[in-house]
């Protein structure tokens, strides 16, 4: 059977001058073509070389490199042809399960193209694919299909960078979806393999977008890591293609690419990227707005974070209330009924469309709190590595737990309509709201003044157990289940008197992966231990505590155990 892209191109044919009869064996020999009257019609020159007499008037002859050329484009066509017939062909979904990734290929044996176009599924799997998954129902997904659209398949001649790109498409459907016999990481495996690993291929918008759809993917498969590679990966191009340049005010996927950077940088425990043109705040669309008050406050909650991780607290606290300031100005800025229209009733009671947009401010919503989050967790931190909470950061505490509630609230009516794989970025964030609430309630029973979280304790446990009823879908819902549910039991013990504290020593205790901090261990305070009357303390005064003294690698390699996790 034959393909389209076995047809090799015509030979060169040209117009001959009037009076022109040598051959061109003589032509390329520049020499004069003779015949012997009455022989045969090769010239005499070709006669005694033994060679093919050719008319000027017939097609050009190749070259050795010409056929060397087509009989390698011929010999890339049967392997085509021969990959082809393998994959499945049924009306069905197909079974991947035998599918393996080859070695880099070369232009000398199997071109890439020639390569992605054979493990394409079929049109048919392709059209099973699609109905199944719900990708289309994330929000913000403009700006990723814009040059491959899922209808049809790329065009036979298209570059790789599309093929890798389609790919990716379908491996986060098959991940929403989770059909039988279909393996998502094959096709996210291909693709980091044979396209996204070559420089030469993803230095292009297009392979910006791929990148984007590779990070998407890792997040969705709770891998924070690889995510945060694509992710600086494809700001890298960016800055090379000299996007940065222009702002991000009418580039959507170079605001996803600063806001994902901002928000795994927070999560790792790491520096942000260099990128800081973040354009304009008068921004007519309330959402473009928010979006880039949380890449600003973001970034200087990172060069806080840096600071306090080098062990200077100086001005961590003064720091912390100015960011407080912006957000709080940013939030009242927006539309009258903004912050409430979206939790008066569940999305399953709208329309699509209009769900659809619900869910996108209930992800801007819940993305603004989990910043308020990670702006007033550090001072609860560090209040409790301290022996004594003498109150001076109540405000804190009441606006931690405050935004894990909201948070939680809207994970709750996010999940429980979208299922999936495309929304566990939310999950990760409920994860990190509900320990950020229980650090919050035990920070609070340490509080000799006053504990105004007292009296919303009995809900917040409510919303907690609701909670984790849908964390089961979680990349490790073990690990997460069993550490929100270890502090639920410890938070149970300080109510009832048992005064806890932060530290660094390694025990029998439940341990939290924390970033900027590393890994720490709620313990009883140890008998004998008294507040020394200062109103502030260093952390290099506390006992196992030196600021600065773990390693990077260990908020980074260690994730899982709350916040590190995406």
């Amino acid at each position: 059977m034959d393909t389209p892209l076995s047809q090799p191109p015509p030979g060169r044919r040209r117009k001959v001058r009037k009076g022109t009869f040598s051959c061109w064996e003589c032509k390329r020999r520049k020499r004069r073509c003779e015949f012997k009257p009455g022989s045969s019609s090769a010239c005499v020159s070709c006669q005694h070389r033994g060679l093919p007499c050719l008319s000027q008037e017939e097609y050009e002859p190749q070259t050795g490199s010409e056929q060397v050329s087509e009989r390698i484009y011929h010999v890339e066509n049967l392997i085509g042809v021969l990959l082809q017939q393998r994959r499945p062909q049924h009306g069905a979904i197909g079974d991947t399960s035998g599918l393996t990734i080859p070695p880099s290929p070369s232009g000398s044996s199997l071109s890439i193209t020639t390569y992605l176009y054979s493990i394409l599924p079929s049109p048919s799997d392709t059209s099973s694919i699609l109905s199944h998954g719900n990708s289309f129902r994330m929000p913000r997904w403009e700006g990723l299909t814009r040059s491959a659209p899922l209808s049809g398949p790329p065009p036979i001649e298209a570059q790789p960078i599309w093929y890798g790109r389609r790919l990716m498409h379908l491996a986060l459907r098959l991940q929403d979806s989770n059909i039988p016999g279909w393996d998502a990481s094959k096709y996210a495996q291909i693709v980091a393999h044979c396209v996204s690993s070559i420089d030469a291929l993803v230095s292009s918008s297009d392979g910006i977008e791929t990148l984007m759809l590779e990070a998407m993917y890792y997040v969705n498969d709770g891998k924070l890591q690889e995510a945060w590679l694509r992710c600086r990966r494809a700001m890298s191009i960016a800055q090379l293609l000299g996007l940065d340049r222009a702002g991000w005010t009418n580039n959507s996927i170079l605001r996803r690419l600063i806001f994902g950077d901002r928000v795994m940088s927070l999560e790792l425990g790491v520096a942000h990227f260099g990128i800081t043109n973040y354009g304009s705040l008068d921004s007519v669309d309330p959402i473009a707005r928010l979006d880039r008050m949380h890449v600003i406050t973001a970034t200087r909650m990172i060069e806080r974070n840096l600071r306090i991780m080098s062990g200077s607290l100086d001005s961590v606290k003064t720091e912390t209330l100015a960011i407080d300031k912006i957000m709080k100005k940013v939030m009242n800025d927006l539309p009258s009924g903004w912050w409430s229209a979206s939790i008066k009733k569940p999305l399953s009671t709208l329309p699509e469309e209009n769900a659809m947009e619900e869910t996108m401010k209930l992800i801007s919503q819940l993305n603004h709190y989990w910043l308020l989050i990670q702006l007033h967790q550090p001072l609860i931190i560090l209040d409790l590595c301290c022996p004594v909470n003498d109150g001076s950061n109540s405000y804190s505490r009441t606006i931690l737990a405050s935004s894990c509630r909201q948070v939680l609230s809207r994970f709750l009516l996010v999940r429980k309509y979208h299922g999936g794989g495309l929304y566990r970025g939310a999950d990760s964030k409920a994860v990190s709201a509900s320990i950020g609430l229980l650090l919050a309630h035990i920070d609070g029973h340490r509080d000799s003044t006053d504990n105004a979280l007292e009296h919303l304790r009995p809900q917040d446990l409510d919303l907690l157990r609701d909670s984790l009823d849908l964390f089961q879908d979680l990349s490790r819902p073990e690990l997460e289940r069993s550490t929100v549910q270890g502090l639920l039991a410890l938070e149970s013990e300080a109510a009832s008197g048992t005064y806890y504290m932060m530290s660094t020593a390694v025990g029998d205790s439940l341990r939290l992966t924390i970033p900027y901090f590393g890994t720490m261990s709620l313990i009883p305070r140890p008998p004998g231990v008294e507040y020394g009357g200062s109103d502030s303390l260093s952390l290099s005064e506390l006992p196992e505590f030196q600021p600065g003294g773990f390693q990077l690698e260990d908020a980074i390699l260690q994730p899982g155990q709350g916040f590190s996790s995406i």
